[in-house]
């Protein structure tokens, strides 16, 4: 059986660092504790700190926090999504 995925909001931001955070503990208030949030955690000791940021400081207390580690290339990683997108 194929996954379906949706996207029901999608914002572009051009803010500093921590006005960034603020819009994402807005959007984690917004989409409530049963939504999952996962973040991307770059490799090295940056990529942890940056976790552990968010963690501790960004998402709310009680949320479903994710960190996915990457490995492979973003076209590799991109592939299972691209492929599952309905063609018209």
């Amino acid at each position: 059986m194929a996954h379906k995925f949706y996207i029901l909001d999608m914002k572009l931001l051009k803010m500093t660092p921590r006005e960034v955070e603020r819009e994402i503990m807005l959007c984690a208030f917004d989409d409530g504790p049963n939504t999952e949030i996962h973040m991307e955690q770059e490799p090295g000791s940056a990529g942890n700190h940056n976790v552990d940021n968010y963690k501790r400081k960004v998402i709310p207390p009680g949320w479903r926090f994710v960190a996915d580690k990457v490995s492979g290339d973003k076209e590799a990683r991109a592939r299972p999504v691209s492929a599952a997108q309905k063609r018209d």
